[in-house]
């Protein structure tokens, strides 16, 4: 796995931290011993951003929480630029084709 740079800044100069953690856990509202728990944070240090994946008690075996905070670091929103460049990308290789073929037709006539 590799992580993509900052989607905020574009830096490249990222920290990973890989954290266990004792921390007070709620039953029925009322304050009751501390869990163990796992944090994975991955974060910019040129602009501060940063994402953190969380698993707490027995259940942190069953999740991989590095690929958890690799996949809410690298996820993107979709660029519309980009979609409408492949579009427009398409439509010139069609046209491309179109011009190919009536060069041939000219050709023979």
């Amino acid at each position: 796995m590799k992580l993509k740079p900052c989607p905020f800044c574009g830096g490249t100069n990222l920290r990973e931290t890989d954290k266990s953690l004792y921390i007070g856990i709620q039953r029925d509202g009322a304050r009751s011993k501390y869990g163990h728990g796992v944090a994975y944070h991955v974060e910019c240090l040129d602009c501060d951003a940063s994402v953190s994946a969380f698993c707490c008690g027995r259940w942190r075996w069953y999740r991989d929480i590095r690929k958890e905070a690799y996949d809410k670091w690298n996820c993107r929103a979709p660029n519309k630029l980009e979609a409408m460049l492949q579009e427009i990308s398409g439509e010139l290789e069609k046209l491309s084709d179109d011009v190919d073929i009536c060069a041939e037709w000219v050709s023979k006539v």
